[in-house]
């Protein structure tokens, strides 16, 4: 079975294959490189609970929009994944903090969004095993085709697409 690092580790390289410019890439054990904070969690609470830092946010823009694509990662499919990203993505408050966030980081690192452009947030899902579709989501499935890949060491320059078949629905 893949392990849910390579499944994220695979996904940022070929969303780069593909053209996306990666803005936060958070595989497991990870601090959470970007956080968006929950507005209405308690003030007097120091944790960081309600917060969320999504696996890969990746930027794609053309002359009229800015997709903004923000895909959770796991072995297998898991509805908690599913249920986190509509979570976050489902109250206003927090898609505005989202965006101010990815706004900054984006100029921050050199990629500068032009704000006539219409931006749209894109939610996904990676993952190995049953591919599981959702309506509202989109779906990376990853078919291992050959078992010579060794994560554990392997050079960052070496093409893993000959090992995966990823497949966009």
């Amino acid at each position: 079975m893949i392990r849910e690092y390579e499944v994220t580790y695979i996904i940022k390289e070929y969303l780069m294959k593909q053209g996306w410019y990666i803005l936060a890439y958070n595989p497991p054990g990870s601090q959470g490189t970007f956080t968006i904070p929950n507005p209405t969690k308690d003030p007097e609470y120091r944790g960081q609970t309600g917060s969320e830092s999504p696996d890969i946010i990746a930027l794609k823009s053309n002359e009229e929009i800015v997709e903004i694509l923000i895909v959770e990662c796991k072995s297998e499919y898991d509805e908690d994944d599913i249920q986190k990203m509509r979570t976050l993505f489902g109250s206003k408050d927090r898609r505005g903090v989202f965006l101010e966030i990815v706004v900054k980081q984006a100029l921050a690192n050199g990629y500068k969004i032009d704000p006539k452009r219409k931006i749209v947030i894109t939610l996904a899902k990676a993952h190995g095993g049953e591919i599981r579709p959702i309506r509202d989501m989109k779906t990376f499935h990853i078919e291992t085709i050959n078992l010579t890949w060794n994560p554990e060491c392997f050079s960052a320059k070496e093409d893993i697409n000959k090992y995966f078949k990823i497949t966009e629905s």
